[in-house]
């Protein structure tokens, strides 16, 4: 049984190992390994994850005390982070988060949401009713990624 609840600073260590393990086993397939070096730090900054959750809507999904998966949004509707656990995927642990956050989003009033997709979450976004609008390629940290601007109206 998955248990949707909102995130909590205890979880940060279970989180910030579930999202490295994850970007490494599955988005290695659509990111090169110099990508996913830059995309993933040796050593995160724990004060700032923890930060940038508390400041946003973050839920995290569990199944049997453990984290399988998050997510967060700004309070302006902005999906920040939708991961879930590799060992996980296909379970509908991301569709029950992200209902979460669509749930949330329209108790706050918010008529839209709206991500920067992976190339990755592309496919899942769509298929959960999010419109590509634009493509576009990013640099971050001398690295270039393309970026799927994506929304979804309420």
């Amino acid at each position: 049984m998955i248990q949707i609840r909102h995130f909590k600073p205890e979880d940060l260590d279970e989180l910030l190992n579930l999202y490295h393990h994850t970007v490494h086993a599955i988005n290695i397939q659509d990111y090169s390994p110099e990508q996913i070096s830059v995309w993933i730090p040796e050593k995160f900054d724990k004060e700032k994850w923890l930060s940038n959750l508390l400041s946003r809507v973050s839920f995290v999904a569990q199944k049997n005390n453990q984290i399988v998966g998050f997510g967060s949004m700004t309070s302006e509707g902005v999906v920040y982070h939708m991961y879930v656990h590799k060992d996980f995927q296909g379970q509908k642990i991301g569709t029950k988060l992200l209902k979460a956050l669509e749930d949330k989003a329209r108790s706050m009033g918010l008529q839209e949401l709206t991500t920067e997709s992976s190339i990755t979450a592309l496919p899942f976004f769509k298929a959960h009713g999010y419109e590509l609008v634009d493509t576009q390629e990013k640099k971050y940290k001398g690295m270039m990624f393309v970026i799927n601007s994506m929304k979804k109206i309420f």
